[in-house]
């Protein structure tokens, strides 16, 4: 599935979950869609819970950036 199908699919998501008043578990790789879609985002690594919160909290959090950008949690932007 392509980007632009992927986002109509999270759309559609979207618009069913508000009608219907519902929480939904959402598999994404794809961060940006995931920032912009979800409230609360659990980021696992190697089958283990790394951070769970909201997008902002998640964006900037440590030991995401170490595990999935290699940032090193110490180190001067």
């Amino acid at each position: 599935m392509g980007p632009a199908d992927r986002e109509a699919v999270f759309q559609a998501i979207a618009l069913i979950k508000s009608a219907r008043d519902l929480t939904l578990i959402v598999i994404e790789h794809d961060v940006s869609l995931v920032f912009a879609f979800c409230q609360t985002i659990a980021v696992l690594h190697q089958g283990k819970v790394v951070a769970v919160g909201p997008p902002d909290a998640i964006r900037n959090d440590a030991r995401v950036q170490r595990v999935y950008l290699g940032r090193n949690a110490h180190a001067q932007p």
